[in-house]
């Protein structure tokens, strides 16, 4: 331990939050995620097919009320690929992934994760 540090930090490892989930229907939310107010958080996600569509991330603090996070993320654009998306000190006890089709189909596979500073 470093003088006047911490020895132990908050971590979430690799959590998955969609699992060969279907992209055919109009809108898809993922698993709730508990990030306990962690400072760094990446969300991996990955596809196959050929969707077009969007993703957002959604944060809340109750846990009842979702609001989206200012992140950016690449669209789903007609062929299989994969993007990160990354964010910090946002202050969120909660997030989740959605995505909205806009047509095409696909299976869907995403990884949420995140330390404290």
């Amino acid at each position: 331990m470093l003088p006047g540090g911490n020895m132990s930090k908050k971590v979430l490892y690799a959590k998955q939050i969609f699992a060969s989930q279907s992209m055919g229907t109009g809108l898809i939310q993922s698993q709730i995620v508990n990030i306990p107010f962690l400072d760094n958080i990446s969300i991996e996600i990955a596809w196959t097919g050929t969707p077009v569509g969007t993703f957002q991330v959604l944060g809340s603090v109750s846990g009842i009320n979702y609001n989206p996070v200012q992140v950016s993320i690449k669209p789903a654009s007609g062929s299989a690929d994969s993007t990160m998306a990354s964010f910090q000190n946002q202050g969120y006890q909660f997030i989740l992934l959605q995505y909205t089709r806009t047509s095409g189909s696909g299976v869907l596979n995403a990884w949420a994760g995140g330390k404290e500073n």
